[in-house]
């Protein structure tokens, strides 16, 4: 169970949701503030149901506004999103692809030079989406940032690095790290960390990749302490355990 520290950060009804967010996570699958998705729509739409494509596109519409290449993106019709795009519809278009992870789609879309960075208010960064996506997360999230996502990057509430150790995907994490992310990063109105994340969590996998990517675990600007003791109080003994041996001076 996710600690009490988290769950306002991941609720629809926040005050952040209220005006309109990046998509979040719910139930372990990634939602958005307007559009709420499932991985049924978008199996029905992959298996040729133009129905669910068509829900699916119009669904994105609300968050994105109005585009001709969203439908393409969705469907992942190559042959229409390697034709001439305006720029804004290339960016709507790689969202799209993103947010419904048609990850062929992704690899096209950048190599013809739409931004990594591509965002919307409402909608959150490319990256958001990936980090959130309920399926193909790291190769999506890989893409991006081999095309120059910044791992730092945030407009929703939670820092992409915070997702991914909400997730429990350890290589995830890992890919994020390796790109500059900072682990010390906070994350919503109460300033969370990934550390702090995995550690209410009890997962030592991803607290051992945290570790790693801290070259002095025991700085108190890491809070590794703090982060022991509240796997101790959610009664993580390994985590805690682990932690508290990262937290200890060097004899």
């Amino acid at each position: 169970m996710l600690s009490a520290l988290l769950i306002p950060l991941l609720i629809a009804g926040s005050p952040r949701a209220q005006e309109g967010c990046a998509p979040h996570i719910v139930r372990g699958q990634v939602r958005s503030c307007v559009c709420a998705l499932t991985p049924e729509d978008l199996g029905e739409c992959c298996d040729g149901d133009e129905t669910a494509c068509s829900y699916i596109a119009g669904c994105l519409e609300r968050d994105l506004g109005p585009s001709p290449a969203i439908l393409p993106a969705v469907r992942e019709d190559l042959a229409a999103l390697a034709g001439p795009l305006d720029p804004a519809d290339a960016e709507v278009a790689l969202l799209a692809a993103v947010r419904t992870g048609r990850v062929e789609a992704v690899a096209l879309l950048l190599a013809r030079g739409v931004p990594a960075e591509a965002a919307r208010e409402r909608f959150g960064s490319a990256l958001e989406l990936a980090v959130g996506n309920p399926g193909p997360a790291l190769e999506l999230a890989t893409l991006l940032l081999r095309a120059g996502a910044d791992p730092n990057r945030r407009i929703g509430q939670l820092h992409p690095l915070v997702v991914a150790t909400l997730r429990g995907d350890r290589e995830l994490v890992r890919l994020l790290l390796q790109a500059g992310a900072d682990p010390d990063a906070p994350s919503g109105h109460e300033g969370t960390t990934a550390l702090m994340t995995a550690a209410a969590r009890g997962d030592v996998e991803v607290i051992r990749v945290l570790l790693a990517a801290m070259p002095d675990p025991g700085r108190p600007s890491h809070g590794v302490t703090a982060a022991a003791s509240l796997a101790r109080r959610r009664g993580h003994e390994e985590a805690a355990a682990l932690l508290e041996a990262a937290a200890a001076p060097a004899p």
